[in-house]
Protein backbone atom coordinates (compact mmCIF):
# COMPACT_ATOMS: atom_id res chain seq x y z
CA UNK A 1 0.00 0.00 0.00
CA UNK A 2 1.34 3.27 -1.16
CA UNK A 3 -0.75 6.58 0.31
CA UNK A 4 -0.43 9.72 -1.37
CA UNK A 5 -1.83 12.94 0.59
CA UNK A 6 -3.60 15.27 -1.66
CA UNK A 7 -4.90 18.59 -0.67
CA UNK A 8 -5.88 21.62 -2.35
CA UNK A 9 -4.60 25.04 -2.41
CA UNK A 10 -6.46 26.66 0.26
CA UNK A 11 -3.89 24.72 2.82
CA UNK A 12 -1.02 27.26 3.16
CA UNK A 13 2.05 25.00 2.19
CA UNK A 14 4.71 26.34 0.26
CA UNK A 15 6.25 24.22 -2.52
CA UNK A 16 9.06 23.54 -1.16
CA UNK A 17 7.68 22.01 1.91
CA UNK A 18 4.96 20.09 -0.08
CA UNK A 19 7.86 18.35 -1.95
CA UNK A 20 9.40 17.66 1.69
CA UNK A 21 6.31 16.28 2.88
CA UNK A 22 5.49 14.59 -0.35
CA UNK A 23 1.96 16.45 -0.22
CA UNK A 24 0.21 16.61 -3.48
CA UNK A 25 -1.60 19.98 -4.13
CA UNK A 26 -4.61 20.41 -6.19
CA UNK A 27 -4.65 24.35 -7.45
CA UNK A 28 -8.30 26.21 -6.79
CA UNK A 29 -9.37 27.90 -9.48
CA UNK A 30 -10.37 31.68 -7.87
CA UNK A 31 -12.68 33.55 -10.02
CA UNK A 32 -12.48 37.31 -10.43
CA UNK A 33 -15.11 38.53 -12.15
CA UNK A 34 -15.20 36.44 -15.36
CA UNK A 35 -11.53 35.45 -15.13
CA UNK A 36 -9.99 32.39 -13.40
CA UNK A 37 -6.83 32.84 -11.61
CA UNK A 38 -4.47 30.28 -10.12
CA UNK A 39 -2.30 31.42 -7.47
CA UNK A 40 1.34 30.00 -8.00
CA UNK A 41 0.69 29.40 -11.85
CA UNK A 42 -1.12 32.96 -13.00
CA UNK A 43 -0.28 35.07 -9.87
CA UNK A 44 2.81 35.95 -7.70
CA UNK A 45 2.89 36.11 -3.95
CA UNK A 46 0.41 39.53 -3.33
CA UNK A 47 -0.76 39.79 -6.94
CA UNK A 48 -3.89 38.56 -5.90
CA UNK A 49 -4.26 40.97 -3.06
CA UNK A 50 -3.81 43.85 -6.02
CA UNK A 51 -6.21 42.32 -8.21
CA UNK A 52 -8.88 41.89 -5.61
CA UNK A 53 -8.80 45.63 -3.89
CA UNK A 54 -8.43 47.15 -7.50
CA UNK A 55 -11.51 45.59 -8.77
CA UNK A 56 -15.27 46.13 -7.52
CA UNK A 57 -16.26 42.12 -8.37
CA UNK A 58 -16.03 39.64 -5.79
CA UNK A 59 -13.65 36.57 -5.32
CA UNK A 60 -14.72 33.60 -5.56
CA UNK A 61 -13.75 29.75 -5.24
CA UNK A 62 -14.30 28.33 -8.42
CA UNK A 63 -15.58 24.59 -8.45
CA UNK A 64 -12.14 21.81 -9.90
CA UNK A 65 -14.32 19.62 -12.64
CA UNK A 66 -14.36 16.14 -12.21
CA UNK A 67 -11.70 16.01 -15.16
CA UNK A 68 -9.04 17.81 -13.63
CA UNK A 69 -9.77 15.81 -10.76
CA UNK A 70 -9.77 12.39 -12.57
CA UNK A 71 -6.60 13.77 -14.38
CA UNK A 72 -4.84 14.09 -10.86
CA UNK A 73 -5.79 10.85 -9.45
CA UNK A 74 -4.38 9.11 -12.62
CA UNK A 75 -1.28 10.64 -12.05
CA UNK A 76 -0.73 9.65 -8.88
CA UNK A 77 -2.05 6.17 -9.87
CA UNK A 78 0.43 6.40 -12.86
CA UNK A 79 3.48 7.07 -9.54
CA UNK A 80 2.67 3.73 -7.99
CA UNK A 81 0.13 5.31 -5.47
CA UNK A 82 -2.81 2.95 -4.30
CA UNK A 83 -4.57 4.53 -1.82
CA UNK A 84 -4.87 8.89 -1.80
CA UNK A 85 -6.31 10.56 1.30
CA UNK A 86 -7.85 14.21 0.01
CA UNK A 87 -8.06 16.37 3.11
CA UNK A 88 -9.84 19.85 1.51
CA UNK A 89 -11.29 22.90 2.38
CA UNK A 90 -14.41 22.51 4.62
CA UNK A 91 -17.34 21.50 3.00
CA UNK A 92 -20.05 23.82 1.33
CA UNK A 93 -17.70 26.50 0.72
CA UNK A 94 -17.43 25.38 -2.77
CA UNK A 95 -18.06 22.29 -5.21
CA UNK A 96 -14.43 20.35 -4.21
CA UNK A 97 -16.29 18.38 -2.04
CA UNK A 98 -19.23 17.43 -4.15
CA UNK A 99 -17.02 16.48 -7.08
CA UNK A 100 -14.27 14.62 -4.69
CA UNK A 101 -17.32 12.38 -3.89
CA UNK A 102 -18.43 11.65 -6.84
CA UNK A 103 -14.90 10.52 -8.13
CA UNK A 104 -15.03 8.25 -5.05
CA UNK A 105 -17.89 7.03 -5.68
CA UNK A 106 -17.52 6.27 -9.48
CA UNK A 107 -17.14 2.32 -10.50
CA UNK A 108 -14.17 3.34 -12.48
CA UNK A 109 -11.20 4.99 -11.03
CA UNK A 110 -7.77 4.86 -10.94
CA UNK A 111 -6.85 4.27 -7.24
CA UNK A 112 -8.73 4.17 -3.38
CA UNK A 113 -9.89 7.32 -2.45
CA UNK A 114 -9.99 8.49 1.32
CA UNK A 115 -12.17 12.22 1.73
CA UNK A 116 -11.49 13.84 4.62
CA UNK A 117 -13.44 17.07 5.43
CA UNK A 118 -11.18 19.05 6.81
CA UNK A 119 -13.93 21.60 8.39
CA UNK A 120 -11.19 24.23 8.10
CA UNK A 121 -8.93 25.99 5.47
CA UNK A 122 -5.42 27.44 5.57
CA UNK A 123 -3.20 27.08 8.13
CA UNK A 124 -5.23 24.83 10.31
CA UNK A 125 -6.09 22.53 6.97
CA UNK A 126 -1.83 23.02 6.57
CA UNK A 127 -1.69 21.48 10.03
CA UNK A 128 -3.90 18.63 9.08
CA UNK A 129 -2.52 17.85 6.44
CA UNK A 130 0.96 18.17 7.83
CA UNK A 131 0.02 15.65 10.13
CA UNK A 132 -1.06 12.97 7.71
CA UNK A 133 2.31 13.12 5.67
CA UNK A 134 4.31 12.53 8.94
CA UNK A 135 1.97 9.76 9.68
CA UNK A 136 2.80 8.23 6.09
CA UNK A 137 6.03 8.63 6.56
CA UNK A 138 5.97 6.64 9.64
CA UNK A 139 3.90 3.80 7.91
CA UNK A 140 1.10 3.98 9.31
CA UNK A 141 -2.25 2.87 7.35
CA UNK A 142 -5.34 4.99 6.18
CA UNK A 143 -8.04 3.87 8.71
CA UNK A 144 -4.78 5.33 11.76
CA UNK A 145 -4.47 8.33 9.29
CA UNK A 146 -8.30 9.60 9.15
CA UNK A 147 -8.74 8.51 12.81
CA UNK A 148 -5.63 10.64 14.23
CA UNK A 149 -7.16 13.28 11.59
CA UNK A 150 -10.66 13.08 12.79
CA UNK A 151 -9.52 13.43 16.60
CA UNK A 152 -7.14 16.29 15.71
CA UNK A 153 -9.71 18.27 13.35
CA UNK A 154 -12.14 17.62 16.38
CA UNK A 155 -9.64 19.58 19.07
CA UNK A 156 -9.15 22.13 16.72
CA UNK A 157 -11.21 25.21 17.06
CA UNK A 158 -11.67 26.95 13.89
CA UNK A 159 -14.49 29.48 12.46
CA UNK A 160 -15.35 28.93 9.11
CA UNK A 161 -18.66 31.40 7.77
CA UNK A 162 -21.15 30.81 5.52
CA UNK A 163 -22.55 33.98 5.24
CA UNK A 164 -21.47 37.22 6.14
CA UNK A 165 -24.59 38.61 7.62
CA UNK A 166 -23.98 36.30 10.33
CA UNK A 167 -21.76 38.61 11.57
CA UNK A 168 -23.31 41.59 10.95
CA UNK A 169 -25.99 40.48 13.47
CA UNK A 170 -23.73 39.84 16.06
CA UNK A 171 -22.15 43.39 15.51
CA UNK A 172 -18.48 41.55 14.70
CA UNK A 173 -18.21 43.32 10.79
CA UNK A 174 -19.98 46.58 10.74
CA UNK A 175 -19.54 49.77 8.77
CA UNK A 176 -17.35 52.36 9.89
CA UNK A 177 -16.21 49.83 12.75
CA UNK A 178 -11.76 49.01 12.03
CA UNK A 179 -12.38 45.45 12.89
CA UNK A 180 -10.04 42.88 11.32
CA UNK A 181 -13.03 41.49 9.23
CA UNK A 182 -14.03 44.79 7.82
CA UNK A 183 -10.60 45.22 6.61
CA UNK A 184 -10.66 41.31 4.79
CA UNK A 185 -14.20 41.24 4.28
CA UNK A 186 -15.00 44.11 2.62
Amino acid sequence: MKIAILTDSSAVIDADAAANLDVKILALPLLLGQKVYYEGQDLRDGELFDLVNDSKETLNIASVSRETLAQQMQILADAGYTDVICIYLANGINALDENLRAYAKAEVRALNVHLFDSHTTGLAQAKLVRHAAKLVKAGENVTQILAELSVMRDKTQTIVIDDIRNLRKTGYVSNGTPVVGNALLH
